[in-house]
């Protein structure tokens, strides 16, 4: 369980976090949504230790060693590499077996590109070797921001599929997403933000009892006060 409690984060004069407070339990899997801008990347980066709130604490010591997989603005592949090399350099870093890295490109359906240059990749193809990595990490937290960005629907529901096995695991999920459809397949909660602060938080069973989908909440719970 992650217990996140009064965050504050600030860039010079900017509150790019502001009093955040949300706990994230073991099976669950959170939607954080809100407009560009709003602080949903920097509270993912401060979750994972790659920036640090200027208040506020983060109880990760249910987390076995705060072991983390971190989808955040893309990770740092060798270019001239294929995507097969890359993924064997995290196996062999992690001391993964080569049958574990097969299943996993099984698994996404990666056969048709993954010896090509990582250069030549289309958006949609990096997201599946990031999710790759997710899948070979195997950690009890995973953050995922835009994970089905430039993802065919075939993806968008390996995807969902996957966030249910993880969820089936006891793992802690968080992920962004513009697309609220793609996050109303996958998530069990979801939580608002605007400049800065988390407007609402609630599961989605509750969530589509009060609105048709979860693009309305947005719109809702984005332009109005918090409750």
């Amino acid at each position: 369980m992650i217990t996140i409690r009064h965050i504050t984060k600030r860039f010079k004069a900017t509150t790019a976090l502001d009093d955040v407070s949300l706990t994230l339990r073991p099976g669950e899997c959170w939607g954080l949504i809100g407009p560009n801008g709003c602080g949903k990347t920097t509270l993912m980066k401060v979750i994972a230790g790659l920036s640090y709130p200027d208040a506020g604490t983060i109880d990760h010591t249910a987390i076995p060693g705060y072991s983390i997989s971190a989808m955040i603005d893309g990770q740092s592949f060798l270019p001239g590499f294929s995507g097969y090399r890359n993924l064997q350099l995290i196996m062999r870093y992690h001391c993964i077996g080569e049958a574990k890295l097969q299943a996993v490109i099984t698994q996404l359906d990666m056969q048709s590109f993954i010896h090509q240059p990582y250069r030549d990749y289309s958006t949609g193809m990096k997201k599946q070797l990031d999710i790759a990595c997710m899948l070979l990490r195997d950690s009890p937290l995973l953050l995922l921001d835009e994970p089905t960005n430039g993802i065919d629907m075939e993806g968008v529901v390996r995807f969902a599929d996957i966030v249910k096995t993880w969820r089936e695991r006891h793992k802690t999920i968080l992920v962004t997403s513009h697309i609220t459809e793609h996050l109303e397949k996958c998530c069990t909660h979801f939580a608002f933000m605007r400049n800065g602060k988390i407007m609402a938080s609630t599961p989605q069973q509750g969530l589509l009892a009060l609105y048709p989908n979860i693009e309305t909440a947005y719109r809702h719970y984005t332009t109005t006060t918090a409750i």
